[in-house]
This record gives C-alpha cells, structure tokens and sequence, in this order.
C-alpha cells in the first residue's frame, strides 16, 4: 500500500544526481523538502562560525525561525497528503 512519503527516497536520491525531472516526478512535493534540507547546511554552518550578536547571526536565526520551518512543514505534509489521495 502506497503511502503519502512514497518517492521521497528516491526523489532525494534523483535530485542529489542532478536528475531534477525524474525526481520531481516520483515526488513534486520532495523536491522542495530536498532544498529545504540542503539549505539547512551553510545556514547552520553560518549559525556555527557567526560571532554572537552580530547582523549575521540575525539573519540567520530568522532564516531558520521556528515559525517559518513549521508552516512550510505543514504545507509540505498538506500537499504529500493531497498527492497521495490524488495518486
């Protein structure tokens, strides 16, 4: 039985090869959750090497605000379940 998190993995493998078509259509949604997590990286990265209370570290602290991840979660989590009943 498919579920709504079916093709994530290979969507994330697929757009880790550059192979942008085929992993959006094995998951639309994954593709920006792939991004998503990608640009996670230079933002922590940046979060890690920031000297504290600089415009930097605001910046990135806004960048990863709670409020922002988790409506993009739900929306992500909305279109998969969406996708999924479509599907």
């Amino acid at each position: 039985m498919n579920c709504p998190g079916c093709g994530l993995t290979r969507c994330f493998v697929l757009a880790s090869h550059g192979q942008w078509r085929e992993a959006f259509q094995s998951h639309p949604p994954g593709l920006f959750l792939y991004f998503a997590v990608v640009l996670q990286i230079p933002l922590r990265l940046l979060q890690a090497i920031s000297p504290r209370d600089s415009r930097l570290e605001r910046l990135v602290k806004q960048c990863l605000s709670v409020p922002f991840w988790g409506a993009f979660g739900a929306a992500l989590a909305c279109v998969s379940m969406i996708l999924w009943l479509v599907r």
